[in-house]
């Protein structure tokens, strides 16, 4: 699948950095959603392992990494520059279920959906599901994105 936005790309779009950003590549996105790969669960340097190991939970960050990439392309496309949220928090998750004990072992890359629910001023509902190679679940739920 060939990348819409690469890593480089996504990192102007997100406020995370360096290792922190997690997503390889954005490889679909509209108005109503967004599809990425990520493949940073399987490096032992992720900055979100603790003692070697890297939790289920925290699919819920590449969910929200897919979030907010999905956010500043709306926000570029739809809205005047002087106008724009600059930035926003994960505010609330509901609903959120975790499949996996560990992401880092899982093999193969990992597919992030997020779809924008609800869009209000400077808050967003978002819809998400991460799947591992072989598509089968590892997270999902709703989250709520709140901007400053």
């Amino acid at each position: 699948m060939s990348a819409l936005l690469d890593r480089s790309e996504i990192a102007r779009l997100i406020p995370h950095q360096g290792e922190m950003v997690l997503l390889e590549r954005v490889v679909e996105w509209d108005r109503e959603g967004l599809s990425a790969t990520a493949s940073s669960h399987l490096d032992r340097c992720n900055p979100l392992c603790r003692d070697g190991a890297l939790s289920g939970v925290h699919a819920l960050e590449y969910a929200a990494q897919a979030m907010a990439v999905h956010g500043a392309l709306l926000l570029q496309t739809a809205m005047p520059r002087p106008e724009r949220m600059q930035g926003g928090v994960l505010a609330a998750g509901r609903g959120l279920s975790f499949y996996v004990a560990r992401l880092d072992e899982l093999t193969g890359e990992l597919a992030i959906r997020v779809e924008c629910e609800f869009v209000q001023e400077k808050s967003m509902i978002y819809r998400f599901r991460v799947a591992d190679q072989n598509d089968a679940t590892v997270a999902d739920g709703q989250a709520i994105v709140v901007g400053r």
